[in-house]
């Protein structure tokens, strides 16, 4: 009985071995890999190699064990490796002889041309670092329970480099919104994208960029 199950074991880590050249392929194209795409991707060779359905699951915790014993590791994101197009600097200087039309055509000055960006702030700002007695080991920061509150602030510069004031309090409309729809529609799309990603179409054209996701496939 312990030859069978050691057998069945071995058999099936033989038949998960394309899963870490897959993964070494992928890493090497630039592409992101999550322990979802692991799962769904382990799953998919399972069949191929002809498991038996319901005897692999690929759970979380089968694929932490499987990084782990691969040498691989869980990371954020240090660089985001986007390729640029080869005629970027052609696009570029288009771009700014469009500008200055548009400028002309308007009569608009350059001290009314500026940049503005949207920001995400929480009701409590709590501070990661503190001074505290040496060899404490558990360091608490005392909060008001307002971290998790969030509102966004629009932030605006001309180019003269006024500070324009900031503009907010738009939370309360858009909340409902992001809560209802959004936020559903997002996870969605990601397992739309992940699925993808494993099953879809990812090779490079012509133009050298990674091709893009038909709309109907991951918002379908």
């Amino acid at each position: 009985m312990d030859l069978e199950i050691e057998g069945n074991m071995t058999k099936g880590v033989l038949a998960l071995l394309p899963l870490a050249y897959w993964i070494k392929e992928k890493h090497q194209g630039g592409f992101g890999v999550s322990t979802n795409v692991i799962c769904l991707k382990a799953k998919e060779i399972a069949q191929i190699s002809g498991m038996q359905e319901g005897k692999f699951r690929a759970s979380k915790s089968w694929c932490y064990r499987f990084v782990e014993q691969h040498g691989l590791s869980i990371r954020r994101r240090t660089t985001k490796a986007q390729k640029l197009l080869k005629d970027y600097e052609d696009k570029l200087i288009s771009f700014q002889w469009f500008i200055i039309g548009r400028r002309k055509q308007h009569d608009c000055e350059l001290r009314h041309i500026g940049n503005a960006d949207q920001t995400p702030l929480t009701f409590d700002i709590v501070t990661n670092i503190t001074v505290e007695e040496k060899g404490v080991k558990s360091v608490l920061v005392l909060a008001m329970g307002h971290d998790k509150d969030r509102f966004t602030v629009m932030l605006a510069c001309p180019r003269d480099g006024t500070k324009l004031p900031p503009y907010g309090g738009m939370t309360g409309i858009i909340q409902p919104l992001d809560v209802c729809i959004n936020k559903p529609f997002k996870d969605r799309f990601r397992v739309k994208w992940q699925e993808w990603m494993i099953t879809g179409e990812t090779t490079l054209p012509a133009s050298g960029c990674t091709r893009i996701a038909d709309l109907n496939v991951i918002c379908g």
